[in-house]
């Protein structure tokens, strides 16, 4: 995946202004159906957390998942796949450019997955960032 691709200035400014108050981003999707990617959203607070997770393509927000939640002291794992599903092959098309946005009501804390879907083996696991340029 393009690790070096997040750096530096706020590019997405619009995104910051139209998701809610706390944003994340993970920079760059592999663009094979080997591998699968998941957010997993921790909640070390004790109340119930809520959150978004949005899919850019390019300079633009192809897609929205509806409002999660994550009960107080808990955590969840969503598939970015399942999630937009009907989205990937846009997302292939652009060769993996693309980012992830999770938005949530109060600071957010969480970490992309990647999986090789015929292992399963873990291969990455990683804290999402607060600015991305892709």
């Amino acid at each position: 995946y393009p690790a070096a691709m997040f750096l530096g200035d706020e590019i997405y400014s619009t995104v910051h202004t139209a998701e809610m108050e706390n944003t994340l981003f993970w920079p760059g999707l592999r663009p094979d159906e080997r591998c699968e990617h998941a957010i997993t959203v921790l909640n070390p607070f004790k109340v119930p957390c809520h959150y978004q997770i949005s899919l850019l393509v390019g300079d633009r927000i192809v897609g929205r998942s509806e409002p999660r939640k994550v009960r107080p002291f808990h955590y969840r794992h969503d598939v970015i796949e399942d999630i937009f599903c009907e989205l990937m092959g846009e997302v292939r098309a652009h060769d993996g450019r693309a980012a992830i946005c999770v938005s949530g009501q109060f600071k957010v804390l969480a970490n992309m997955v990647m999986r090789h879907v015929d292992s399963g083996v873990v291969t990455t696991i990683d804290h999402l960032h607060r600015y991305i340029m892709v």
